[in-house]
Order: C-alpha cells, then sequence, then structure tokens
C-alpha cells in the first residue's frame, strides 16, 4: 500500500471518528487541549494527503484529485476550528482578564453529580452542593446562552453562594453534558422547572433562583408559569424573543438555511452547544407580569452589547413587572459579568437573596 493510499485512509478515519465524538456525544466538552490537538491533527494529516496527491498528480486517476479537494476543505475547516479554539475560545487556562469569566473552572466543593430527565424526554446534567447538614435553603443557579455550569463566572457565582445556601447548577438542554437541542422556543423551561421539582423532593424549604442572560429569559418564562420558587435574579434578560437580540438575530433569520449549516456545526464546536429550530418563540414582555407575587430581581448595564439593547428596554421590562420588584442598572456597556461589574453585581445578588429568601 502506497503512502498516499494510507495518508487517505487513516485521515478519513481520523476525520470519522471526530465528527462522530463531537456531534454525537459530550465527550470534548470538558477535553479542550485534546479537541484541539484532535482538529489540529486531523488537519494536518490532511494537508499531508493533499500534498502527496499534488506531488503524484501526473499519475493520479480523477477520483484522487477529488478527494484530495474534499481532504483540502475539511482540513482547513480543522485547523481554522482548531486555531480558534485554541487562540480566541478559552479553555480552562484564560489568557487575559476579559477571557477569565468565560474560562472553564473546577469547582472546589465537590458537587454531588447526577443527570434529570425533564418532561419532554431531555437529559439534564446537574451539580448539587450539599451543606453537611444539608441546608434549608437553595438557590439554583442558571448559566447564560452558549455557556455552561462550568465557567468561571458560574463556578464563582456559585461558590459565593454556597457560603449561605445549598446551591444546584446545570446546562441547559444542547449546552455542554446536557442532551437535546437548543432553540429559542421557551422548551428550557422544563430544564429549570425539572430541576426545581428535584431540589423540592430533598426537602428544601424555600428555592432562589439566580439567573443570567438566556438563563433569565427561562427562569422568568418559568416561574411566570410554574410559580414554583422563592425569589428570582434575571440578570440582563433577553427583553424580547431569540429572534431580536443580536447575537441570535441572524441564526433564525439564516442560519438553518442549507449554507448555514457549517455554522450550526461550528457551534459544537466551538461552545458545545447544539442548536435546533423551531417556529414558536415566546417573549418575556408578554410573560413578566405573570412572576408576581414572587420578588423579582432585574439587573442590566446601560447599554448590553451582547444583546444589543440600551437600558430603557430592560426598563419596559420590569415596568411591566408586578410589584414586588426591584430594578438596579450597571454602569457601562457589557453584559453583566464583564468586569469590572462583576462584584458589585454579586453583592446585589447576595443582598437580594437576604431580603427575599428569610
Amino acid at each position: 500500500m502506497s503512502l498516499r493510499h494510507s495518508l487517505g485512509i487513516l485521515f478519513l478515519t481520523w476525520t470519522a471518528i471526530y465528527w462522530y465524538i463531537q456531534l454525537g456525544t459530550v465527550f470534548f466538552c470538558k477535553r479542550y487541549f485534546l479537541q484541539v490537538a484532535f482538529l489540529v491533527g486531523g488537519g494536518v494529516l490532511g494537508l499531508w494527503f493533499v500534498f502527496s496527491v499534488i506531488t503524484a498528480a501526473s499519475g493520479c486517476q480523477a477520483v484522487w484529485l477529488a478527494l484530495a479537494i474534499v481532504a483540502l476543505l475539511l482540513s482547513l475547516a480543522a485547523l481554522a476550528l482548531g486555531l480558534i479554539k485554541l487562540l480566541l475560545r478559552q479553555g480552562d487556562r484564560p489568557r487575559s482578564l476579559h477571557a477569565l469569566s468565560r474560562a472553564l473552572a473546577l469547582y472546589s466543593s465537590s458537587p454531588k453529580r447526577l443527570v434529570l430527565r425533564t418532561e419532554d424526554g431531555v437529559k439534564i446534567q446537574v451539580l448539587h452542593l450539599m451543606g453537611e447538614p444539608q441546608r434549608k435553603d437553595v438557590i439554583i443557579v442558571c448559566h447564560g446562552g452558549g455557556r455552561n455550569k462550568d465557567i468561571e463566572a458560574n463556578v464563582t457565582t456559585c461558590e459565593l453562594l454556597f457560603e449561605d445556601y445549598d446551591v444546584i447548577t446545570f446546562d441547559f438542554r444542547g449546552h455542554q453534558e446536557s442532551g437535546g437541542k437548543w432553540a429559542g422556543d421557551g422548551s428550557s423551561k422544563y430544564d429549570l422547572k425539572v430541576v426545581i421539582d428535584y431540589a423540592k423532593q430533598n426537602g428544601y424549604e424555600k428555592v432562589g433562583i439566580v439567573s443570567w442572560s438566556f438563563g433569565a429569559w427561562t427562569a422568568v418564562m418559568e416561574v411566570a408559569e410554574y410559580k414554583n420558587a422563592d425569589t428570582v435574579v434575571a440578570a440582563a434578560p433577553p427583553p424580547t424573543d431569540m429572534r431580536e437580540i443580536r447575537m441570535t438575530k441572524a441564526l433564525f433569520a439564516r442560519g438553518f438555511r442549507f449554507w448555514g449549516l457549517p455554522v450550526r456545526i461550528a457551534m459544537t464546536v466551538l461552545r458545545g452547544m447544539r442548536i435546533g429550530r423551531y417556529d414558536v418563540h415566546p417573549s418575556l414582555m408578554s410573560v413578566v407580569d405573570q412572576v408576581a407575587p414572587i420578588p423579582l430581581l432585574i439587573v442590566c448595564n446601560e447599554y448590553d452589547d451582547t444583546i444589543g439593547v440600551p437600558k430603557e428596554r430592560f426598563r419596559e421590562l420590569y415596568d411591566r413587572a408586578k410589584e414586588p420588584k426591584e430594578f438596579v442598572v450597571l454602569k457601562g456597556t457589557g453584559h453583566i459579568y464583564d468586569w469590572p461589574n462583576t462584584f458589585h453585581y454579586l453583592a446585589l445578588v447576595r443582598e437580594w437573596l437576604r431580603k427575599t429568601m428569610r
């Protein structure tokens, strides 16, 4: 067997194994450098195969040239994704202060790991930080869209709140280690509901929710319908439906056309996020008034450059909510955890919980 044949078989096998693992499992969710190595290694292997075909082009059949073109495209895509993942999308070693809140982190409290199944059949990966003995109240922490339970911002929030309460956090559907697909249809409320049900089955007297971005959007949706929490912190909840905010507008407008498939696949590599299409797009503006009588704290920046809306839109959402409620605006642009507002936001959360979890 020639070197060209060997390289071709090895490259195709390598590529098939990687994409099966990437798209069909959650193996790479916490194996950052291994994922980068697979991508870059596959890209280099593919380019080597292409080079071997080119150098023997005069003696190659058309099928080899066609395979070389396919291999070239796959190799360049793998190299691009691997280098973007390495240089821009942080793993567990952030290279800048700005990247810190998005880096993966470990919990120091040795949480209990479990899987819960939602009423529509999706498996949700959950972490439960439990005191010894178990405390009487629990806080459920909800991450933002395209993030997960293991990023530094989420871990820091959980560890801080664990000083006073037991804490539960989880991956929303379509994110990191949970199953299913993410969409802007409101089905993520079932993820939060099954976690709240689990908390109550474990005997907690009061359940608070601390949520951020898409997680806050979900928390408002869920509590408005089920009234099953005792207080809600909604930080930067998109005050509309998912088609109108900056990060998802293009996705819902054009991302589900055929040529949008590579973008959605890239999202599974860069953010560990699997995206699904739905035709139902509920808005918080139509349900926020139903959260009462549960206390609701809405926090935002003067301008949210991730969602793409000013504080006036969050004020409109707050005005539609009913008492008891509170509204706090953080200085500057950003998306809650962007420095230097992180500590101020967390202090606000602790104070709010002390007032409303009595």
